[in-house]
Formats: structure tokens, C-alpha cells, sequence
């Protein structure tokens, strides 16, 4: 089983990580916030909800889902005691990645060595950036960092009701390696490791383990889609 956290809870964030949290496959999701005063907002508006028009997803009418919620200012100052996470999901805005990434490596909450590092960001030069601004020794173990995109629509009401999501569109979601990280030098034991952690996602359509060549394919399919 394995354990998560979702940085970045906004429709995708959300969608995402409640099917990861209901997943047979998830020990554990946690919530990262970046402040108190977020924490205290989505503990107001009731926690994170998911419904789905679609009868044959896995949520229907917004149960709510028991999180472990962090916070990112605590967790990531020197002298916290926090254990190094596994996987982190980064569903931020994509000039936000390096900045939130790089909070999470000061205490150690994310080791190159052995986190597992999923974007799903709209735009490109996401990993670019990571490896320009965060992961800068070159002599150093590379970080394992897959790429993401996905197709599935949904949105929520920011004011009303900021954590509950309306999952409207159902699509798809791929993942693939980025070049220069430790598991692109062999491509098969890369859609291994991203299979074995991606297996809970069944009901978002997930495909993992895309080559570089495929999945580049993909973020600038989505990037057209966006700018049209």
C-alpha cells in the first residue's frame, strides 16, 4: 500500500485525492496546506467533497472523506520531525511548483532518493524549472519526477463552497517519466514504479508509464486545448 500527499487541493487536487483516499490500494492522503489560515478555511467549509453526475464513478452524491491535514510552514521548518513523503502529487499552478517543491525539501519532507514526484499542471517547463531552481546538484541522486496531464473536467465555487468539487466531465489522465531522472534510463522499470503507484486510480482512467516522446504529445495536445 502506499501513502500520499496532494499538494495544491483545487478541483484536480481535490478530484484526485479523494479517489486516492478511497482507493483500496492508499494507506494514508494528506492534505498539504500552506498556512494556518488555509487549514481553518477548509475545516469551516466542511472538508473535501466530491460529486459526480456520472453514475458510474465512484462518488455520486459528496460524502466526505476523512484527510490527514499538514501544514506546510510547520512541516518543512528545520527542526520539524516529519516523516519524508513517499508521494507527492503537485496540482498547483505551474509557476508555483518550484517555489512549493523547494519549501518542501528544506526539512527533508521530500528526498530526491526516494520521493516520487507526480505533476499534473497545466502549461510547460514545469519539470524545467524544478531541476533549474530546486534540484540543482547535478552530482547528486536525480529526483524521480513523472509528468502528468489529464482530460477530466471539473470545477468548484471558490466562494461558497471552496473544497467541494463537481466532477462533470469524466476523461482521462497519463503519466509518463522526464528525462534525466533516475527511472528514464530504463523505461521499463519506470512504468513499473509508476503503475505500482498509480494502481488505486482505476475509476479516473489513469494510464501510466507513457514514453517521453508520447507524453510530450500529450502536455502539448493539452496546451493547444488551453490556449484555444
Amino acid at each position: 500500500m502506499t501513502s500520499w500527499h496532494v499538494l495544491g487541493v483545487g478541483s484536480i487536487g481535490g478530484l484526485f485525492a479523494h479517489h486516492l483516499r478511497a482507493s483500496a490500494h492508499v494507506r494514508s492522503v494528506s492534505l498539504l496546506f500552506r498556512n494556518q489560515s488555509s487549514i481553518d478555511r477548509f475545516r469551516e467549509s466542511g472538508g473535501l467533497t466530491v460529486e459526480s453526475s456520472d453514475p458510474h464513478t465512484l462518488v455520486s452524491h459528496g460524502e466526505r472523506i476523512d484527510y490527514r491535514i499538514e501544514n506546510v510552514d510547520k512541516s518543512t521548518s528545520p527542526t520539524a520531525a516529519a516523516a519524508t513523503i513517499s508521494n507527492l502529487l503537485v496540482t498547483t499552478k505551474a509557476h508555483q511548483v518550484a517555489p512549493a517543491v523547494r519549501s518542501l525539501c528544506v526539512g527533508g519532507r521530500v528526498d530526491p532518493a526516494h520521493t516520487n514526484i507526480f505533476l499534473l499542471c497545466n502549461g510547460m517547463g514545469v519539470y524545467e524549472s524544478l531541476m533549474e531552481e530546486v534540484f540543482t546538484n547535478t552530482s547528486a541522486v536525480p529526483p524521480n519526477i513523472f509528468w502528468g496531464t489529464t482530460s477530466h473536467g471539473c470545477y468548484r465555487d471558490a466562494v461558497a463552497r471552496p473544497f467541494h468539487v463537481h466532477h462533470c466531465g469524466v476523461g482521462a489522465a497519463f503519466f509518463g517519466n522526464t528525462p534525466g531522472t533516475r527511472l528514464q534510463q530504463d523505461e521499463d522499470s519506470g512504468a513499473a514504479a509508476a503503475h505500482a503507484v498509480l494502481g488505486g486510480l482505476q475509476e479516473l482512467n489513469v494510464q501510466a508509464g507513457l514514453s517521453y516522446g508520447l507524453m510530450l504529445n500529450k502536455l502539448l495536445e493539452k496546451l493547444a486545448v488551453n490556449a484555444c
